[in-house]
């Protein structure tokens, strides 16, 4: 979850950065730009929806709902505590 998560969140931000520079250009001059903003829009509508649920997940995990840590990084698991007994089992047969 926590790389979609990131991918997500970087994505977002990028978006509103690009939507920044779109500031004060002008459509005459940029005659796509009008269609460039509208798919960022949709892009940036659709990508907020899967960061709600993306939360929702984390939270459910117990873990902070703007956390970057995936469910072994001990950032977002079990309040940062390291998962020493579910590691142990699931990685046994590696031992």
């Amino acid at each position: 979850i926590s790389a979609i998560k990131r991918h997500v969140d970087t994505f977002m931000e990028q978006l509103i950065a690009l939507e920044g520079k779109s500031e004060g250009k002008s459509f005459e001059e940029h005659p796509r730009l009008p269609a460039i903003l509208h798919h960022n829009q949709f892009v940036k509508e659709t990508f907020s929806k899967v960061k709600q649920n993306l939360d929702g997940a984390v939270a459910e995990m117990g873990g902070p709902a703007n956390g970057g840590g995936d469910q072994w990084g001990g950032d977002e698991w079990n309040g940062g505590e390291w998962p020493a007994e579910e590691y142990n089992q699931e990685y046994a047969y590696m031992e």
